[in-house]
């Protein structure tokens, strides 16, 4: 049943043009059922492209959001995996190459931005880091090499021997062992800690600065903040007055609808009828000359005929 209702909410989507949220899902939840949803408000998905090339497989997950003016505002989605290198991406993982997605416009479709992403991600895998801290590459997409650029984290591999301790005897080791302040001093001297605590006091000394950086900019986006109000404010009132203006608008258009000019064009010609034959009338009775019943009743069939002619004109125009 559920599919069935998909399948007529796509059938409507497409029939009549209109593209609301519900239809999106609907149809997104009938054709690509792998697509798992997040949240109760159905604003947030996932999916999985199993990205398989040379001997190595990956799965790739894609995180979707859609923002509270969707569709009128086209979805984000992002690569779950960070440091991925692929043509489609930003550094911080956007896809920002789908052209489903950078061209979203009233007439796209959610599935189809699914559909292309699956296609190129499954045809043309991303780079992902490895578990160890290197870059594997299951496809030809990135030929870019970020591991030694600023913005990359750094995960120290694990070591697979430890010289420092092929010199201790056995009791030595034991010692280390039971002894916690001894344990910690020699732990500390190792290569490996010394490294990541070192990364930890950058890092710290980084976050810090960035910290400073961003409350450096609290009075001036206050100032922008209020500036902000105040042009909303201010596009309240153009707002209302733009609506004014179309009120008054529509009223004065209302003189000029052709309906209405129609019926006004026929009205005068009955009009025109009338005096003619009141003319007619007179001049039979005696009270209008010959002279100038002819002048007056010519100038009245005249404009009759004019005005006969335009209408027919004018309606058959309309029908057109």
């Amino acid at each position: 049943r559920a599919r069935a209702r998909a399948e007529r909410a796509l059938a409507m989507y497409l029939g009549s043009g209109t593209q609301r949220r519900e239809d999106h899902v609907a149809i997104l939840r009938a054709t690509r059922p792998d697509c798992e949803f997040r949240d109760h408000g159905q604003s947030v998905f996932e999916f999985v492209v199993n990205a398989s090339r040379g001997g190595h497989s990956d799965n790739v997950k894609v995180h979707v959001t859609l923002p509270p003016a969707f569709p009128r505002e086209q979805p984000r989605a992002v690569v779950l995996a960070p440091g991925a290198e692929h043509q489609w991406l930003d550094r911080a993982g956007n896809i920002v190459g789908c052209r489903a997605l950078s061209n979203w416009n009233g007439n796209s479709r959610l599935v189809d931005v699914v559909s292309d992403i699956t296609n190129q991600f499954a045809r043309d895998p991303p780079a992902l880091p490895a578990a160890g801290g290197a870059r594997h590459t299951t496809g030809r997409s990135s030929g870019l090499q970020r591991d030694d650029s600023d913005d990359a984290v750094f995960i120290p591999p694990a070591p697979s021997s430890f010289p420092e301790l092929d010199n201790l005897s056995t009791d030595q080791m034991q010692d280390l062992l039971n002894d916690d302040d001894a344990f910690q001093v020699f732990f500390k001297k190792l290569p490996m800690p010394t490294m990541t605590l070192e990364m930890r006091d950058q890092m710290s000394s980084e976050l810090t600065k960035q910290a400073r950086e961003n409350l450096s900019y609290k009075e001036r986006v206050e100032q922008l903040q209020g500036g902000l109000k105040e042009l909303q404010r201010e596009a309240v009132e153009h707002w209302a007055r733009v609506k004014e203006l179309e009120a008054r608008q529509s009223v004065v258009m209302r003189k000029f609808d052709p309906l209405r000019l129609l019926t006004q064009l026929e009205a005068s010609c009955g009009k025109l009828d009338e005096e003619s034959e009141i003319l007619a009338g007179e001049f039979l009775n005696g009270t209008v000359d010959l002279d100038s019943f002819v002048k007056r009743e010519i100038e009245l069939r005249k404009l009759y005929h004019l005005r006969r002619a335009k209408a027919e004109r004018f309606r058959a125009q309309l029908k057109q």
